[in-house]
């Protein structure tokens, strides 16, 4: 995701000269985990995708992380930001749980949805937790990884349902199919941040990165 031709036209016509600055995207793989709101999330997976329910409190606290027995592979971006004061930017955040420990090397996982996985999404603003909202769930797919000595390097591709929930219908949601490929870190439970994981009080602490530029 980038920003759109609307809004750099807007910003020359506006004469700002606003300078944005580079995707933040945090990879990271967590195991011994599961999803702090596991049964929520299998209940409306299935929902039909006339149903508009936040899951949990909202959009980002369905992507909370606690300890389990399980592996979740998790994706933070952070983009659209402007360089001296993160106004403006925009959050997206996948992840995907398995309700087993990646034990071998090298492997293949047909992602399906009845099967125990849960593969949740969630796009929007840190400044408004419905108005530039949407969010989906991930029905079928495949996932191919392999380990690299410290690293894990994923690839995935998945068909979603997006449900927008906000009220500007001119966001750039999330596609009906996803895929992404990249090398992740391994981290535990007890060390993600509330941007990453870890449960937070307040929405906006969940929806940009807590320390600032963390590039991995």
């Amino acid at each position: 995701m980038s920003i759109s031709i609307t809004t750099a036209i807007m910003l020359t016509i506006c004469g700002m000269d606003y300078k944005y600055g580079p995707d933040i995207v945090t990879n990271i793989v967590v195991t011994h985990a599961k999803m702090r709101f596991e049964e929520l999330h299998k209940e409306m997976q299935n929902a039909p995708s006339n149903k508009v329910i936040v899951c949990c409190n909202n959009i980002t606290s369905g992507h909370q992380i606690e300890s389990g027995t399980g592996t979740v592979i998790m994706i933070r971006k952070f983009y659209g930001y402007r360089m001296k004061k993160r106004e403006g930017g925009m959050f997206m955040k996948v992840s995907i749980y398995l309700p087993f420990l990646l034990k071998k090397n090298i492997g293949e996982i047909a992602f399906n949805s009845d099967s125990g996985m849960i593969g949740y999404l969630s796009s929007g603003a840190p400044s408004d937790s419905r108005a530039w909202s949407c969010y989906a769930y991930a029905k079928s797919g495949l996932i191919k990884y392999r380990n690299i000595q410290d690293r894990i390097y994923i690839a995935y591709k998945l068909k979603i349902k997006p449900r927008l929930i906000g009220k500007n219908h001119n966001l750039e949601c999330i596609d009906e199919e996803i895929e992404y490929s990249g090398y992740y870190y391994l981290r535990d439970v007890a060390d993600l941040d509330h941007w990453e994981g870890k449960p937070g009080k307040y929405y906006y602490e969940e929806a940009e990165p807590e320390t600032g530029f963390r590039h991995w």
